[in-house]
């Protein structure tokens, strides 16, 4: 009996022994919950800029073609004097700033009754008068907030192409008396017609009106790739009016938000109606596109168990085998599952902060280390490890090349903007020069880099009429 009780003893301990060794070497760590932010990432603002420009030539062409014929005809301005005026040519228009410089070449027909008393007698005669004077306006531009344009022309010298000669018994018509009679009667007529064919001839907003429209209307990329552009316009801000190569320009700039989807096609925007410009001295140029380049989770695991699964970390007569591995996100940091087996059996966890390395185009973690449940039980059961290198071991096979997917996406994103035809006459064109990865996003699906591609583009309207 005593030899039968000594051997269960025996048995007992050693039981007892493989049970404690057991607990010894088996983890027991806490899951961090697996979460994510909801995040609405948008681009800060874009700004598309175009010029609105009138051809001189063309005001020139469209003020001769309104003014012509005649001017101002009375034929008893007085009893002395009956006259009329026509535009004896077209004129020329000059600029300079926003200022309009013109000469108006105008024929006259008068009739004067000139009478003289001489020698006790009375004498008088009525003669017909021909001449030619030219007058010089000048108008000045300004666009309003409401796109309209407000001129102001005024009149400024004038000057006999060939003067008016009459004589009568040695009396000759006062050539000052005749410039006064033209002008008193034909500037203001002038100037208003002139006033009144610019306005009604050039309205802005109507001019613009499609490209507002169309610009709205989602662009699809030329190749067979379900990617998508959106604008979708804000405010409009212009320069004020200057001079180039004979040409009026409104330098106009229209921030915008613009986004890029991948897949369906978006919806169309609301259009609303053109707002009121709102006038700068100087203008951002800078176009910027936001876009998201996602790597998924099960595409960030595959690629980490390819260098992780059956490593062995060892550290004397003790040595882990991870034995498989899961990556997911945990609000703002992404938490590695490593299962282990050997001298420590159960799961690690490890977190740290996703972050995109410009200097190789790779998306990495930094701030990586145990997780604090697991930091807490390995002081128990496993301190050995943590002093060994497996945090630096594992962090630096968790980084993944997205330089490749973020390059082919502006190269895609570029064709889209290469003198692209959008109707209507109008014509956008881009050219995307630098990109920034400003923070990276832990979604439920991927983790997102978000991109922002940044550049400059203009908008062209072509005139067929």
């Amino acid at each position: 009996m005593k030899r039968i009780f000594h051997t269960l003893n025996i048995l007992g301990c050693l039981s007892l022994l493989v049970l404690f060794s057991c607990t010894k070497n088996n983890l027991t760590t806490e899951k961090p919950v697996e979460s994510y932010e909801s995040t609405n990432i948008q681009a800060p603002p874009s700004f598309i800029s175009f010029p609105a420009e009138i051809d001189i030539k063309s005001l020139e062409s469209v003020i001769n073609s309104k003014l012509q014929g005649e001017i101002y005809s009375n034929d008893s301005i007085n009893k002395n004097l009956a006259l009329k005026i026509w535009k004896a040519e077209d004129f020329s228009i000059y600029l300079t700033g926003n200022e309009l410089t013109y000469r108006v070449p105008l024929k006259i027909w008068a009739k004067a009754r000139l009478s003289l008393r001489k020698f006790g007698l009375n004498i008088s005669d009525s003669k017909e008068i021909n001449a030619q004077i030219a007058l010089n306006f000048t108008t000045k531009l300004w666009l309003q907030p409401d796109w309209s344009f407000k001129t102001i022309t005024n009149f400024e010298s004038f000057e006999w192409i060939e003067k008016p000669t009459i004589n009568l018994g040695g009396i000759s018509l006062s050539v000052t008396s005749m410039a006064d009679a033209v002008l008193n009667n034909s500037r203001n007529k002038i100037s208003g017609r002139i006033d009144s064919i610019i306005s009604q001839r050039y309205t802005l907003k109507s001019a613009i009106a499609p490209l507002w429209k169309v610009l709205q209307q989602p662009i699809k990329s030329a190749n067979n790739v379900n990617v998508w552009f959106r604008i979708t316009p804000l405010e409009v801000y212009a320069q004020p009016l200057f001079a180039e190569n004979g040409k009026l320009r409104e330098n106009i700039g229209i921030k915008a938000n613009t986004e890029v989807f991948v897949g369906k096609p978006p919806r169309n925007n609301d259009i609303p109606d053109i707002p009121n410009i709102q006038f700068k001295d100087t203008l951002n140029d800078q176009f910027s596109i936001s876009m998201m380049a996602n790597v998924s989770y099960p595409e960030v695991t595959r690629l980490a168990k390819s260098y992780l699964v059956d490593k062995t970390f060892s550290s004397g007569t003790r040595s882990v085998t991870i034995k498989d591995l899961n990556i997911y996100g945990s609000k703002n940091k992404l938490v590695v599952e490593a299962s282990v087996k050997g001298s420590l059996n159960g799961k690690l966890y490890f977190t740290g902060e996703p972050w995109y390395d410009p200097k190789d185009s790779m998306l990495k973690v930094r701030n990586f280390n145990f997780e604090i449940h697991t930091f807490n039980a390995l002081i128990k059961t496993g301190s050995w490890l943590m002093h060994h290198k497996i945090v630096g071991k594992i962090q630096e096979k968790l980084s993944y090349p997205i330089g490749s997917k973020i390059e082919e996406s502006k190269k895609l994103i570029q064709t889209m903007f290469n003198n692209k035809n959008l109707g209507y006459n109008v014509h956008l064109n881009g050219q995307l020069n630098d990109l920034s990865v400003d923070k990276i996003y832990l979604t439920k699906e991927h983790i997102g880099a978000h991109v922002l591609l940044i550049g400059k583009m203009s908008v062209k309207m072509n005139n067929d009429n």
